[in-house]
């Protein structure tokens, strides 16, 4: 089994799982492929995070050193005609339709499979199980909850990062992703200084970040340091 996993990847799972003929129009395939309503906000955030990790892998092409012009071309333009599945045209029209997405899908989900290696030598992180999934999202809800209880620290501290809890839970639970980059690497910054400063740890380099985002560590670090105040 695939233990990390990248933007590439993602995209063409992504693809994949959407490549299944139907004639109701794309929005609402899009719509009950996520099980949200069509343009509702959770909708627009759904379609959003899609165009947000194809742009991600855009940017990653172009900076490669180790492909051609012709191929990053040729990357950079499959990478639009996917884009153009979630977007345009291809929600009005049936989506099994000439126009429709589910053609996009189908053309541009190898293209991008193949991009995945040039891909992960610069953006990589976990590819959970469902278990872990339903694991973080347990660990998500408690911090959330004990965010609203919390009178610890600056109330812009902790509504920042409830928003960010919140944003990182959406796209777990919608989409099945983890995140990338700076948002991944912030989320583990963040718990570790958040869990610290609530027991004034005076050595939190000992904590080791890469961690953080393992469910069972995080559990057993909460029990390790106790009175936390959740129950996992």
């Amino acid at each position: 089994m695939t233990t990390v996993t990248d933007p590439a990847r993602e995209l063409a799972e992504i693809a994949e799982r959407l490549t299944h003929s139907d004639n109701v129009a794309g929005e609402a395939f899009l719509a009950n492929s996520f099980g949200v309503k069509v343009w509702s906000t959770d909708f627009v955030k759904i379609i959003a995070c899609i165009l947000e990790r194809a742009d991600l892998v855009a940017k990653v092409v172009k900076q490669s050193n180790t492909m051609d012009d012709d191929h990053k071309a040729s990357a950079l333009e499959d990478l639009s005609r996917f884009k153009d599945g979630c977007t345009g045209a291809a929600l009005r029209v049936a989506w099994n339709d000439v126009r429709g997405g589910m053609i996009l899908m189908k053309d541009h989900r190898r293209p991008l499979q193949y991009l995945s290696p040039i891909v992960r030598a610069e953006v990589r992180y976990p590819k959970l199980t469902e278990q872990e999934v339903a694991e973080f999202l347990e660990l998500i809800d408690a911090y959330l909850e004990e965010l609203k209880t919390s009178d610890q620290g600056p109330a812009f501290v902790r509504q920042a990062i409830t928003d960010g809890l919140l944003a990182f839970r959406f796209q777990l639970e919608k989409i099945g992703w983890m995140g990338s980059g700076y948002a991944l690497v912030a989320f583990r910054e963040v718990m570790i200084v958040y869990e610290a400063s609530k027991f004034q740890f005076s050595d939190t380099g000992n904590v080791d970040s890469s961690a953080v985002l393992n469910p069972s560590y995080s559990r057993g670090w909460l029990r390790r340091v106790g009175g936390s105040g959740i129950s996992l």
